[in-house]
């Protein structure tokens, strides 16, 4: 009896001290983003006044939330009640890529925001989709990080866990940026879910105008799910004093993305294309 509960007393200490070690690591390497951090332009146009916003010209922006190629039909995804948060083969979200791609090139675009786009991560078989979609779009880009950890230890199904993640939202472009940002979202889950959660931020870009010293500002955004609204609403108030702040300063104002919510008198779109 004496060497049972011996046995099991060491069980449950290197348990303990597992998922205590565990727990510290994520601490440890826990991304933690600046309230704003300015970001790389990569491909940026040159500065001249051919490459600026023409306002006689019309403007055409795409938003697409990919799901990290791997959300595809055939995916259980559970955080919608499955059991799955990863594809079962490469194949698959390659295959998914170039789907992604072949819509995208279908609806051509001037500017593109993109959410959920997976740099180097486990969950997408490690594919840098940054680095696709730059060949297959030849704009600039602009990448910023809205989620980072080392080890996401969910779904609790080890073939399932989504493991290391390097995640973020993506606008490209035709024109010129002249800056681009990334601003910290508020609000987060409680400790320790937040170690291993997206931190959510606004990706806002600043274009120039032909003749003209303002600006056209193009906010990315992918905002919270799966909590029970108060972020949200919290998030929706940052990014509207951001929106109101540059419209005061007489910019032009465009916001898209994935707003994880549906507005008032939203217009949607039917199969057969009525409205």
């Amino acid at each position: 009896m004496k060497k049972v509960l011996k046995v099991f007393m060491i069980i449950v200490i290197v348990l303990v001290v597992f998922v205590f070690g565990f727990v510290l690591t994520l601490q440890i390497f826990e991304f933690r983003p600046d309230d704003i951090t300015v970001l790389t332009v990569e491909d940026n146009l040159e500065d001249l006044e051919s490459n600026y916003i023409d306002l006689s010209e019309d403007l055409t922006l795409l938003t697409f939330n990919i799901g990290y190629a791997s959300l595809s039909e055939t995916e259980d995804f559970v955080m919608d009640g499955g059991t799955k948060a990863r594809m079962d083969s490469l194949e698959e979200v390659e295959s998914n890529l170039d789907g992604i791609t072949s819509i995208l090139e279908d609806n051509p675009a001037d500017i593109y925001l993109i959410q959920e786009i997976d740099v180097d991560s486990s969950r997408s078989y490690n594919i840098n989709q940054l680095v696709h979609f730059q060949d297959a779009l030849g704009k600039s880009s602009v990448l910023a990080y809205n989620y980072r950890c080392i080890f996401v230890p969910f779904p609790m199904n080890p073939m399932q866990m989504m493991g290391k993640v390097n995640s973020g939202i993506v606008t490209f472009s035709d024109y010129y940026t002249e800056s681009a940002e990334r601003h910290q979202l508020p609000g987060s889950f409680a400790w320790p879910v937040s170690l291993a959660n997206l931190k959510r931020a606004m990706l806002i870009s600043k274009y120039p105008i032909q003749d003209s010293d303002k600006f056209l500002v193009v906010i990315n955004v992918h905002l919270s799910a799966y909590d029970d609204g108060t972020m949200r609403l919290e998030e929706m108030e940052a990014l509207k004093q951001v929106m109101l702040t540059e419209y005061s300063a007489g910019n032009y104002v465009v916001v898209g993305g994935d707003f994880n919510q549906t507005f008032p008198q939203a217009v949607t779109i039917n199969e057969d294309e009525s409205y």
